[in-house]
Parts: structure tokens; C-alpha cells; sequence
């Protein structure tokens, strides 16, 4: 009977918008397997799908491969996604060696969640919007060198095989040394991202009619740098209450500033209010979370653009974040994030990012994380969910026994494609979900 449930299970239908992060379960071996089968639509065309994930941990280092296969309406294989050499590059799920942490660590795969610094920069980027119709491998090296200073470096690609976004950080305490017990917590940080070519995205986002131009185009780079400071005021065993800034400048366009940040730190929550001021020609996070999407774009008159193009269009602003997160002895983590830009040109300037993972233990229920976000809002009601800009996730993971899992994801997204500030919930929204199951070794 077991059997039988199990394999009804894996045979159920699955929808997957978007590559995420290998299933999270508490048991920590070193193999396991997941498999889904279910379907994909792809550039208007249905395949039936077959994916199968292994990953291995051996020491720091942990393997994860994503063999994922899709068939026709005659059950015919993609060959697409297997003729080319570049293609084992896609089969990888992950590669990684030791956390961001240790002295050294490398990431190889997707990365759905990327802040830099306060965000002024690169704010919630994933290099996985596109998938599976674009399958970006990314790539992340970093250095915490264990030497007075106490200097980390970090080198991001967000696709190896292309190399179109890359960005390097730094932050170091400068006066590490100092007689003075506040300056020596001084710590400064540089940072510096690159889009070479911010039409890279265009032959997934495109009309059909329109794709014949895109070879043509020449591209246009973006870049972005900025630096930081921040500074922990008053320290207790209990808290820490510090103040921060950060400046950021969109190379030959305008830019924007933290002025002040401050924050406290009470080991179980941590608090941050922001103050911010932006320039003409300037945004805040200029990579963020739909920039795969909108790096490049096509108007309503059938015109190529990117997003310097829009940003170009831009007034002077002004603007307050804030950030409260909770965490409860690793069991219960939440967030609310809120960002308000008030300017001439920001008549949608409001957003709003909500998180809640717990791990609950409650009989079968291992765990289970809810997210929710609203951007470039005129209001954040929820009277009405299906609001242009709106996401909503929910996953959960179930224990049969010590070594096997079912994985259940239901995701929602409501994008207005044709401008008329309303979403169609049939045409307008990406709908994801399904059930999966995990083994343990």
C-alpha cells in the first residue's frame, strides 16, 4: 500500500514556473533523490514532463543534478535540450563548497534571492525568472580572509556560460586596531555590477513577430557601483544599535543615497529604518527581482528598450525603507520588508515583501514557508489580491518516514501584459504547483 501511495504521488500532475533551491528537508545525508513528472508550456507548445534530481554531499561539497526530460504530444524527447555540449552545464542543479561563512566557498546553479548591501544596487535578483525557457548556470566565489582587517570579497556571474551580469563586492574594517571602542567596529564596503548586454534577454520575452530585429541590435551595457558604511554606536550582550549609509551612482546617469540608515540588532529580531534620497535618472535596485524579465523590452509602438531607457525618464525623489526580521531559535523565521518612493514620477512607488518559513515538527508536517510581495503599488490594500506586481508562494514538506518525503509548491503571479492596469486571471497570471517526493539515503 505504501508502494502504491508513493508512486501515485510522483505520477501527479506538476507545474514548475521557476527552478528554486534544492528541496529542504531536516535530515542531513549524503545522497538523496526527488522525482516529478507532470508539464511544461514553452514558447505556446505543451511538453509532458519527466525531471529527476540527485544530489550528493561528500565533506563541504555538495552535487546536485537536475536531469530534466520533456516530450511532445507523440512522446518524442526535446532534442533541443540535450544536442549541445553546453547543455550538460544545464543538468547541473547546483555545485557548492562550504556556506558564506568560511573562507572559501563557491556556488554554482541558481541563485532566487541576491541582495547586495542595502539593496541600493542589487535587490532580491534571481538569475531564475526565465526558467526553464532560459536556464541560467550562475556562479559565486567569495573569500573571508581570517587577518585583522577582517576582509570578505565576493565575485558573482549570473550565467557562466554568458557572462552578461557580473558584479564584485568588498567590505572590510579599516581601523581595526584603533585605541577608540566604536571606530574599530567601523566597516567600509565597495561594490560594483555590469550588464554587457541588456538586450540578453530578448529572445525569451519577444514577440514572435519581432524576433527577426533582434540579431541586429548592438548592446548596450549598464553598470552600477557604490560604497558603504556602516557602524555599530552602542553594543550590550543582548543588542546592538548602529547607523549605516550607502551610495550608489548608475555610470553616466544620476544617483541615489541611504541617508541615514539605523538599525538594532536584538539577536532574536533585527530592526532597520531607512531614509532615501534619488537623483533624475536614477532608481533603487536597479538589478532586482524582475530585472531577467525587463533588462530589455519592447513598447507598445514595437520600439527595443531597456531599463536605462526608463530609468532616463526619471525625476529627482525621495524615499523610506524599512525591514523588520524575527527568528526563534532557527524554528520560526519572519520578515516584512516595505519600500515607499515619493516622487513626481512615482505615482506606484509603494511595495511590500512578506516571508514566513517555520519548522514546525508537528506530527508529519516537517515545515512549510509562505511569501508574499506587492511592487510598485499605488496602495498596498489587499482588497484585491490579483493586483498587477503581486506574488504568492506557499510550499510545504510532509515525513512518511526517516527517509522519504513529499514535497507539495503552489505559486502565484500576476503580471498586467497589456497595460490596462488590470489583471485577466486566466491570460494574466502564471499559476505553479504541484507534489513531489524527496528519498534519503
Amino acid at each position: 500500500m505504501r508502494k502504491t501511495l508513493l508512486l501515485f504521488l510522483i505520477l501527479l500532475p506538476l507545474w514548475l514556473a521557476a527552478q528554486d533551491m534544492p528541496f529542504s528537508v531536516k535530515a542531513k545525508t549524503r545522497f538523496a533523490s526527488s522525482g516529478m513528472v507532470g508539464y511544461e508550456t514553452i514558447d505556446s507548445l505543451t511538453y509532458y514532463r519527466a525531471r529527476l534530481i540527485q544530489e550528493f554531499k561528500i565533506w563541504k561539497i555538495g552535487i546536485g543534478l537536475d536531469l530534466d526530460f520533456l516530450f511532445d504530444q507523440d512522446y518524442r524527447l526535446r532534442v533541443e535540450d540535450w544536442d549541445h555540449w553546453e547543455n550538460v552545464l544545464d543538468k547541473f542543479y547546483y555545485v557548492k563548497y562550504a556556506n558564506r561563512r568560511d573562507p572559501v566557498y563557491v556556488h554554482v546553479g541558481g541563485f532566487p534571492d541576491l541582495t547586495m548591501g542595502n539593496g541600493l544596487i542589487m535587490r532580491r535578483y534571481s538569475n531564475m525568472a526565465l526558467y526553464p525557457q532560459l536556464r541560467n548556470l550562475g556562479f559565486m566565489i567569495g573569500a573571508n580572509p581570517k587577518i585583522p582587517t577582517s576582509p570578505s570579497f565576493e565575485l558573482f556571474s549570473s550565467n557562466l556560460k554568458k557572462n552578461e551580469i557580473l558584479s564584485f563586492s568588498t567590505r572590510f574594517r579599516p581601523i581595526p586596531d584603533s585605541t577608540l571602542a566604536v571606530i574599530d567596529e567601523l566597516i567600509l564596503g565597495f561594490s560594483i555590477v555590469t550588464d554587457f548586454n541588456q538586450y540578453g534577454n530578448l529572445r525569451y520575452v519577444t514577440p514572435d513577430s519581432l524576433m527577426q530585429f533582434v540579431p541586429g541590435l548592438k548592446r548596450k551595457a549598464a553598470t552600477v557601483m557604490g560604497a558603504a558604511v556602516t557602524l555599530p554606536v552602542y553594543r550590550t550582550k543582548d543588542y546592538t544599535l548602529g547607523v549605516y549609509s550607502e551610495y550608489a551612482y548608475i555610470m553616466d546617469m544620476g544617483s541615489g543615497a541611504i541617508l541615514p540608515g539605523i538599525y538594532a540588532d536584538f539577536k532574536f529580531a533585527k530592526v532597520n529604518l531607512e531614509y532615501r534620497t534619488y537623483g533624475r535618472d536614477f532608481v533603487p535596485g536597479f538589478f532586482d527581482e524582475d530585472y531577467e524579465e525587463e533588462r530589455g523590452w519592447v513598447d507598445s509602438l514595437g520600439v527595443f528598450r531597456t531599463k536605462e531607457d526608463y530609468v532616463e525618464t526619471l525625476k529627482p525623489a525621495n524615499g523610506i525603507n524599512g525591514i523588520v526580521e524575527g527568528n526563534y531559535k532557527d524554528r520560526i523565521k519572519a520578515s516584512v520588508s516595505w519600500q515607499n518612493i515619493i516622487g513626481h514620477d512615482y505615482k506606484n512607488g509603494k511595495s511590500l515583501w512578506l516571508k514566513l518559513w517555520v519548522d514546525t515538527q508537528w506530527k508529519r508536517l516537517e515545515n512549510f514557508s509562505l511569501s508574499y510581495s506587492r511592487t510598485n503599488q499605488q496602495r498596498l490594500s489587499i482588497a484585491r489580491i490579483n493586483e498587477p506586481g503581486t506574488k504568492m508562494n506557499l510550499s510545504m514538506t510532509f515525513r512518511i518516514n526517516k527517509r522519504w518525503y513529499v514535497i507539495g509548491k503552489y505559486a502565484e503571479t500576476f503580471k498586467d501584459k497589456d497595460g490596462d492596469g488590470k489583471v485577466n486571471w486566466l491570460k494574466e497570471t502564471k499559476h505553479s504547483g504541484g507534489v513531489g517526493v524527496k528519498y534519503l539515503h
